[in-house]
């Protein structure tokens, strides 16, 4: 059998790809674009170690080292039980889309060779692999998409702390499952917090600035050499009105969500600075952060 090493690296690729984000949705800890593809890139280059000789616990100990590595690489994970989680899921996802694959190669007659735990077909086989791959995709964000609606949240509230270099601002959170923004470079999801909470996180004359001037890249440039060095991002959005606006984002220390009596910590919140308000509670309590939609809709991992 002849094995076409671009088909092959491409095909895993896709696979990988596929993987690596099924991983993210089950877990709900979000990755850059560009560490999703450097991930993808590297489950192509794995598939040529079916020209590598090598007995069974070698090559379960190097599937397991690679499982490892590739999480550490796409997600950045710090917490070894939040890391061995997001492990498990991405072997289940795995096993679940090479499983549905197989199944169908099998179905369809698709002859191959086994090789180090991997099945490897001719050239007329990849294309059908990787339609059988995405069917097998859309199938589990079915059921990942059905888990997750089942943990929506009634409450829209949220008691939240934000913490800024020795600051805090004690305020009250306002879910938006419109919300979807994230930094473009790390993935992290970004929080809008209203005007009325600069002068909380911020010096008097940083936040002066941040009112006064509405350009983000101007601010960027600014405060580029200042105490918020380092934590500043640029965050595209588009709107009603605006198709390629942008926000200024600056990362906190760390954020504190009260919920059922316990405390919840993340550090993967990015805050918007947004010119306005997003009105007030029940109790005329006005909002002054707006949670992403990411705190309807939880994970197996990200709350770790």
């Amino acid at each position: 059998m002849v094995i076409y090493g671009e088909y092959l690296f491409l095909e895993n690729l896709a696979t990988g790809l596929m993987i690596l984000h099924l991983t993210q949705v089950f877990s709900g800890v979000r990755a850059a674009r560009l560490r999703l593809g450097l991930g993808g890139a590297c489950c192509g280059l794995y598939a040529f170690l079916i020209f590598v000789p090598m007995h069974v616990l070698p090559s379960l100990a190097l599937k397991l080292a690679f499982s490892f590595t590739i999480v550490l690489l796409v997600f950045g994970l710090k917490k070894r039980r939040a890391l061995l989680k997001m492990v498990l899921l991405f072997f289940f996802v795995s096993f679940a889309i090479g499983g549905i694959t197989i199944g169908l190669m099998y179905g369809f007659g698709v002859t191959g060779v086994s090789a180090n735990g991997a099945f490897y077909m001719g050239a007329s086989g990849y294309l059908l692999v990787t339609m059988t791959a995405a069917a097998a995709y859309l199938m589990l964000r079915l059921v990942a998409d059905l888990m997750k609606g089942r943990r929506m949240e009634n409450r829209t509230t949220d008691r939240v702390n934000v913490y800024l270099n020795g600051r805090k601002a004690a305020l009250l959170g306002l879910l938006d499952t419109g919300n979807f923004l994230s930094d473009p470079v790390t993935g992290r999801p970004v929080w809008l917090m209203a005007e009325s909470v600069l002068g909380e996180l911020f010096s008097s004359e940083t936040a002066a600035m941040l009112r006064m001037e509405s350009d983000p890249k101007k601010l960027m440039t600014i405060l580029a050499d200042g105490v918020l060095c380092g934590r500043l991002r640029l965050i595209p959005y588009s709107a009603v009105g605006t198709e390629k606006g942008m926000l200024l984002g600056v990362r906190p220390d760390y954020i504190e969500i009260m919920k059922e009596g316990e405390m919840e910590m993340r550090e993967d919140i990015i805050l918007g600075v947004y010119h306005g308000g997003f009105g007030c509670g029940a109790l005329g309590e006005p909002y002054g952060i707006l949670m992403h939609a990411d705190r309807a809709k939880g994970g197996l991992v990200c709350n770790d």
